[in-house]
């Protein structure tokens, strides 16, 4: 005698199965994604400050018919300025000849400093005058102070030091990217299971 047996419904009930895992997925993936923010938000607030830490962003996508599953993207809004304060390093300027420092910063608009343009365009032409550190500095002469040497001849007008050229910096590590990402990658696979069971509990509970 052969016994055959069939389960009704059985490849619903799996397809529901899986649904309910990849959504359990994203909301752990989420999840994690929100603790790697934070964390990073916390360590920019402390070294660089309110505005710098509110530009961490992060994106969960749910990558849905991809055997890869759902992942997530953290992110900052001024990459220039985190990538400089991620390690220790000497940093040139690319393809300009120098850094330029400001010593006696003046505001521009929205509260930013001036940049050198900016400067000379209310102090007029900047003068650049070798300094014993080896680099060069920007003074600014008033511009009354100019037609008074011109007219008078006297004795030359104060100048304030407005910028240093430097050919190099060395970055500071302020910001550490990877142990966050460590720490909830490695909470992950708890967060799924918590996730899982919470569906399963609400799946229960609207029965």
């Amino acid at each position: 005698m052969r016994v055959t047996a069939g389960f009704e419904g059985l490849e619903q009930a799996l397809a529901a199965a899986a649904a309910d895992f990849r959504r359990s997925a994203e909301v752990a993936v989420g999840k994690a994604a929100e603790g790697i923010q934070r964390e990073l938000r916390e360590q920019t607030r402390g070294a660089l400050g309110q505005k710098t830490a509110n530009t961490w962003r992060s994106n969960v996508y749910a990558n849905e018919g991809s055997p890869r599953g759902p992942a997530a993207l953290v992110f900052s809004k001024a990459p220039r300025i985190i990538d400089f304060f991620r390690a220790e390093r000497v940093v040139t300027p690319g393809g300009k000849t120098a850094f330029a420092i400001p010593v006696n910063p003046m505001i521009a608009g929205r509260g930013r400093k001036a940049t050198i343009k900016e400067v000379e365009a209310r102090l007029g032409k900047l003068e650049a005058v070798p300094l014993p550190s080896g680099n060069i500095g920007l003074f600014a002469v008033p511009r009354r102070a100019k037609t008074l040497i011109r007219r008078k001849g006297a004795r030359p007008a104060e100048r304030i030091l407005m910028f240093v050229l430097v050919r190099s910096i060395m970055s500071r590590k302020l910001i550490d990217m990877e142990s966050p990402r460590q720490r909830w990658s490695a909470r992950l696979p708890g967060l799924l299971a918590e996730a899982f069971e919470n569906s399963r509990d609400h799946g229960r509970g609207g029965q």
